[in-house]
């Protein structure tokens, strides 16, 4: 919870808007109260809420205008609303409308202390995520390199400004061609049979050279990367990034003509070169390579050396001659079919290496070296955080939506259950608070962690974010089966955790829905199983509740019988 969240309570009752917000003070929040809406909106010029619990019936306008207003001045306050019996359907028609919840006067206290308390962690987490995008934006719109999408037909879809730099166009004028409009024509064939091996099979291609134009007519050579972005299973879009590598085109260009004299030009280079004569002897490397690698002349003399040094283990180094040789039996003579490997250098180090071979019509050959090592990394941190949780390493919401989809999708075909459960770590804000945010963040670790270890490979482990997690189990045979997994996990958490010198022990609240009964779609499933969690919250912690149809009722029938 965020100790400055400001909390409103807009309610003509003095002693209860004086009592919550006693109670508020004590939990941390900042509280602020209005009697009457006109106040309550007029107090929103000079502080930011992030949650606002309303009565719906107020003496000079309803909690419904009041919780209008206050979207249209803060679209992301959380609004709960308090209702009488007879105003219960004006409750629902507000959440409906956009309210987080809503609660039942007389309320009970500890039932708004806990919406209150999700209220402002999902704000906060929304807030975080928009923070998040928006990082993420700046990263691929200050990128030196061109970062597009485009359909399965080739066109575009979105570019980063990079594409005024390269190409002249703007982002409008961009996103308004094929790739046909900007690759050289004798490339053309190339780019869209990339496109259909990723489609048949091949989700990740690249890094391939292409020749493009500009809109000047200029000839830009590039670096592509690409991978087949899904949605439940299928493929919709293609991502890629462009690297412009004319000058390093023109370098290379110029080596050919010159391969028996490198000179200033090689030496200087950023990137690593190596010529080889046609008996396999290395007969220059420039210093570039020795400071990438570490090996000098001295050290690989031939082939046959380097093979052994740079590829230790033999395995491995099998895979890479094989493949080496292979391109210099298929290449034509000028020819260059870039390849990647991870080499391991003097040091024991290991470098992700693009080679660049070419063979002269003589029969010698010259490679070119370029460490991608960082590159790497950083493709395969975005691709990561994408669709993990930055903390635990589970799986976040966008990859457990994906595979909720699929799973419906299946258990829709085939006739079968798949369940949702919904946890929350009972009082883990206690854990936070005696023993820190470290300790905090290391239990939600070792939680998640012992989650996956008691789940089959076909379920899902994901950290909805604060305390909560929600396991996705596809192909449930029954209730009594996830009674089972429930009853384990319950187990599971009471064991204690040794983290930092110290020994926690805690429990859990489970809320299950399963599909079709519990829910038809995956948003109407993670919503029942979060009722049920709240129930079992209600009903003591340390257990689990079923979602039945009727609404915030919780199953207690016996369980032989049908969920």
């Amino acid at each position: 919870m965020n100790a400055e969240a400001t909390i409103l309570i807009v309610d003509d009752d003095p002693g209860f808007r004086r009592s919550i917000s006693d109670l508020l003070r004590e939990k941390g929040y900042t509280p602020r109260a209005a009697a009457e809406g006109k106040a309550a909106l007029d107090g929103l010029k000079k502080d930011v809420v992030s949650v606002a619990v309303i009565d719906l019936r107020l003496q000079d306008m309803s909690g419904l205008e009041v919780m209008k207003g206050i979207k249209r001045s803060s679209p992301d306050t959380e609004c709960i609303l308090l209702t009488g019996h007879a105003s219960q359907e004006s409750a629902i028609k507000a959440v409906n409308l956009g309210a987080y919840s809503y609660v039942q006067k007389p309320c009970d206290v500890e039932q708004l202390l806990l919406l209150i308390r999700r209220a402002t962690e999902r704000m906060e987490a929304q807030r975080a995520l928009q923070e998040s995008e928006q990082r993420y934006r700046e990263l691929v719109d200050k990128a030196h390199d061109l970062i597009y999408t485009h359909d399965l037909e080739g066109n575009f879809t979105s570019v980063n400004p990079a594409a005024r730099r390269m190409y002249g166009y703007s982002i409008e004028e961009m996103s308004g061609l094929n790739i046909a409009d900007i690759v050289d024509a004798e490339h053309l064939p190339l780019a869209r049979r990339k496109i259909k091996e990723q489609l048949q099979g091949s989700p990740h291609t690249g890094p391939y050279e292409l020749l493009t134009r500009s809109k000047a007519g200029e000839l830009i050579w590039v670096e592509v990367s690409t991978r087949v972005l899904e949605r439940a299973g299928r493929p919709y879009e293609v991502q890629g990034i462009a690297r412009d590598i004319t000058e390093r085109k023109r370098t290379e260009q110029t080596l050919d003509r010159e391969k028996e004299r490198f000179g200033v030009l090689v030496e200087e280079s950023p990137l690593g070169v190596v010529a080889i004569g046609q008996d396999g002897r290395y007969e220059y490397v420039n210093s570039q390579f020795v400071e990438m690698f570490g090996y000098t002349l001295e050290d690989i003399p031939t082939g046959r050396d380097w093979f052994r040094r740079a590829y230790p283990d033999e395995e491995y180094r099998s895979q890479v001659i094989s493949a080496w040789i292979t391109d210099l039996k298929r290449s034509r003579r000028g020819e260059v079919r870039p390849r990647t490997f991870t080499v391991t250098c003097k040091d024991s180090s290991e470098k992700v290496i693009q080679f660049r071979p070419v063979t002269m019509e003589s029969g010698d050959q010259f490679v070119v070296c370029e460490d991608i090592t960082d590159r790497r990394r950083a493709e395969e941190t975005i691709r990561r955080l994408a669709y993990h949780d930055a903390l635990t390493g589970l799986p976040n919401r966008t990859l457990l939506d994906d595979r909720l989809e699929v799973a419906l999708a299946h258990a829709r075909r085939h006739g079968g259950k798949l369940a949702v459960m919904l946890l929350d770590l009972d009082r883990f804000k206690d854990v936070n608070d005696t023993l820190g945010h470290t300790v905090g963040d290391e239990l939600l670790q070792a939680v998640g962690a012992r989650l996956t270890t008691l789940l089959r490979e076909s379920d899902t482990v994901c950290r909805m974010g604060g305390d909560e997690f929600l396991l996705l189990l596809p192909g449930i045979s029954d209730a009594r089966a996830a009674h089972k997994v429930a009853e384990r996990i319950l187990e599971a958490i009471r064991k204690p955790f040794v983290l930092d010198g110290h020994e926690l022990r805690i429990t859990t609240s489970l809320g299950i829905a399963i599909h079709p009964e519990g829910g038809e779609d995956g948003d109407t499933l993670i919503k029942n199983a979060d009722v049920a969690m709240y129930q079992a919250k209600e009903r003591g912690r340390d257990n689990h509740q079923w979602y039945s149809t009727s609404m915030r009722q919780v199953d207690t029938r016996p369980l032989g019988s049908t969920i």
